[in-house]
């Protein structure tokens, strides 16, 4: 290879995680709004005496951490993919569905707190 082809490899190995990245995008978007509706329907209005708001707060603050961490690793692998030896399209990958499995405990913990 020739040092001109070099910028030309690392956009083509950035590509397929940028395309992943995007679909980690639209999967966040999606459990952002459902986090959004469960708060809206296991909310406030809808609390009995007992209701933990300090669970219902670390439950919050844990799913949208989750989120942005995600959003961090997905960052870090599309900055060093260039340099690694084999393809990180599995980062973004596996950050989706981090966030998922992260929506699914931390609402369930939410409701929990809120009952």
């Amino acid at each position: 290879m020739t040092d001109e082809s070099q910028p030309i490899m690392r956009k083509r190995r950035r590509g397929p995680v940028i395309g992943m990245a995007a679909i980690q995008v639209a999967v966040a978007a999606v459990m952002s709004a459902f986090w959004v509706g469960l708060m809206v329907t296991t909310g406030v209005g809808s609390c009995t005496r007992g209701c933990d708001y300090d669970g219902a707060d670390a439950a919050t603050s844990t799913f949208w951490g989750i989120l942005i961490g995600s959003f961090v690793v997905t960052a870090f692998a599309l900055v060093s993919t260039p340099r690694a030896r084999r393809s990180l399209i599995w980062v973004p990958a596996a950050s989706s569905a981090v966030i998922v499995i992260g929506f699914l405990v931390t609402s369930n913990w939410y409701s929990a707190t809120m009952r």
